[in-house]
């Protein structure tokens, strides 16, 4: 039994399908699936004409492959999923807040600052609300450094990696142009980031060759996506470093699922949580789960070898943590065994195709509350977040809103405009390249081949004045100084920027 590391160091942008496309935007996973790593490996295999060698590699339970995750910042850290267990007090900034996070599946959620007090033994700033709400960690990575011993970890944070957006028209097949108003975006990891697989070769079937260096994940490999290179390594483990196994003489476990879990149910279909008759059959011994925070995710994917879409299926997402106790103390021996069998060959269907890893008993589900590190001057962060229209009197809002819809016509001729500035913002709320974004509108208003933009933009202009965008940019300092926590700065330029082109395009319109 062999177990491989696999650093993946990426060459190009590469995009990962986290679902249908929906709207006018295509997501991303901001890590590599096992299934694409699986994919890719295959088909470089198939190229080099050793097709012989994917039945070994890829048709059963074994090899097991791992997803791909980022490292974190030091490159030293261990990167996880998230654990849904871990909460933070809604306005506050979790592992850097005052409050710090806590982890429900070992202690209470305080609900307010007197409970939190009475739980942790520590003292509030007084401008803490008097009522607590608690959410889950916000979207990232958990990174931690373990302790020697691998019961407690050091330095919790969230590590995220990178992920872009670009922009794309889609194709009209028939007359081979651009579809009107069709504008779509598409999220891709951004090139020269690492992440880390790991493969647990039971069988020893992967030969020296079989270990590429170099693959093409992902989509649009052909339109100079998805480049990547590989380095393999063989552990003295005999599983990831995430995968801990049970303690011999335990009567209670907490285990949290690693990569979302596909498990058949007794009546047929698929579970999307784990109750206390589930994980009895699981283990072979009478469970009762103490706490349980989890969550349901859908399954789906292609056959690209048929075309064809594969069957979804409901599963126990990644991240679902529970605390599991033994009922009968004389079944502890098979209770231990279970746990350990969980942890090397997971749960459910699909499990060599990196679905169903479970974590049993890790260090980071041990502790009740990792503090937090107060902001300078002690304030809570949600009495600093405000409306952007906060503080500013009512009659001024009225004015400001009745501005900017002065600057979009009403007229029947001008609803192409309304949608086509419509989309403009919607781009604006989610671009991560704002040069990217100038230099798309500027290539609009440069471009040989006049389309309905100009028709439009000229239907708009003409109620354009000086006056109404003058009191309309007044909103842009509105949003700056009122820090509005859900539009980034850099979206707020690319509106700017957007009305700043409409000036210049009337500019040259009555030249």
């Amino acid at each position: 039994m062999t177990t491989y590391k696999l650093t993946i160091r990426l060459q190009e942008p590469t995009t990962f399908g986290a679902q249908r496309m929906i709207g006018n935007q295509a997501p991303s996973f901001d890590y590599i699936p096992a299934t694409a790593l699986r994919g890719a490996l295959a088909g470089a295999l198939a190229r080099e004409g050793r097709s012989a060698r994917l039945a070994p590699l890829f048709g059963g339970v074994s090899p097991r492959w791992s997803p791909a995750w980022p490292i974190g910042e030091n490159g030293n850290e261990l990167v996880v999923p998230m654990p849904l267990s871990y909460l933070h007090a809604k306005g506050d900034d979790g592992f850097e807040g005052i409050l710090g996070v806590v982890n429900v599946l070992r202690t209470e959620r305080p609900a307010d600052a007197a409970t939190y007090r009475e739980l942790f033994g520590a003292t509030s700033p007084s401008d803490v609300p008097a009522h607590l709400q608690w959410v889950c960690m916000a979207p990232g990575w958990l990174k931690c450094t373990i302790s020697r011993k691998g019961e407690e970890i050091f330095s919790p944070g969230i590590t995220m990696p990178k992920v872009g957006n670009a922009m794309f028209h889609g194709s009209d097949y028939l007359i081979g142009t651009a579809r009107d108003s069709w504008l779509f975006s598409r999220e891709a990891v951004a090139e020269f980031q690492t992440f880390v697989a790991y493969v647990v070769d039971e069988g020893d079937v992967i030969q020296k060759e079989d270990q590429l260096t170099e693959i093409y994940l992902g989509k649009r490999i052909t339109a100079g996506n998805g480049a990547a290179v590989l380095a393999w390594e063989a552990t003295p483990q005999d599983l990831p470093p995430w995968a801990t196994q049970a303690s011999p003489e335990t009567d209670e476990a907490a285990v949290q699922v690693m990569t979302p879990a596909i498990v058949p149910a007794a009546q047929g279909g698929f579970l999307a949580g784990l109750d206390e008759r589930a994980w009895s059959a699981i283990l072979d011994a009478e469970v009762a789960v103490i706490k349980a925070q989890s969550a349901a995710e859908s399954i789906h994917g292609w056959i690209s070898a048929w075309d064809l879409p594969r069957e979804r299926y409901a599963a126990v997402a990644a991240g679902s943590c529970y605390l599991l106790r033994l009922k009968d103390a004389t079944r502890k021996t098979t209770f231990n065994t279970s746990l350990t069998r969980l942890a090397v060959k997971g749960v459910g269907i699909r499990t060599g195709e990196g679905f169903g890893w479970i974590a049993v008993s890790p260090p980071w589900l041990n502790a009740t509350r990792f503090r937090g590190t107060p902001p300078a001057g002690g304030r809570f962060k949600s009495e600093q977040l405000r409306s952007p229209m906060n503080g500013i009197p009512l009659p001024k809002q009225r004015k400001l809103v009745e501005a900017a819809l002065a600057l979009v016509p009403a007229d029947e001729e001008a609803k192409a405009m309304r949608k086509k500035a419509a989309e403009m913002v919607a781009i604006g709320n989610r671009v991560a390249d704002v040069q990217e974004f100038k230099d798309y509108l500027s290539n609009l208003a440069t471009r040989k081949n006049p389309r309905t933009w100009d028709v439009i933009l000229k239907t708009y202009l003409a109620s354009l004045t000086d006056e109404k965008l003058r009191t309309w940019e007044d909103v842009f300092p509105v949003w700056k100084e009122n820090k509005r926590n859900h539009i980034a700065e850099e979206n707020i330029d690319v509106l700017r920027y957007f009305l700043s082109w409409i000036k210049t395009f009337a500019a040259r319109e009555n030249e």
